[in-house]
């Protein structure tokens, strides 16, 4: 699940960059740079929201590593790294 978040947040941050690029090109206050510069809004706005997801996720993964030390459940945290992982 983490590398999957980290794609979104790239993909959300090269897209927000070329809609900034792309709209300081068109014409002022014109319908093509309001779109543009819409894009450019959803994809902070899918950004911020997949670093949430990341810190969500971390901090889930975190408490369940914790409570699988507490029950002493070797394999499920095995499980979980490798669920991390992928």
């Amino acid at each position: 699940m983490e590398n999957s978040v980290e794609v979104v947040e790239h993909v959300a941050e090269a897209t927000e960059k070329l809609a900034a690029n792309v709209a300081k090109q068109l014409p002022e206050d014109g319908s093509l740079q309001k779109a543009v510069e819409e894009v450019e809004h959803i994809a902070e706005v899918v950004d911020a929201d997949a670093e949430k997801v990341e810190a969500v996720a971390e901090k889930v993964c975190f408490c369940f590593l914790y409570s699988c030390r507490l029950f002493d459940t070797h394999p499920i945290i095995i499980s979980c790294f490798h669920i991390a992982a992928a």
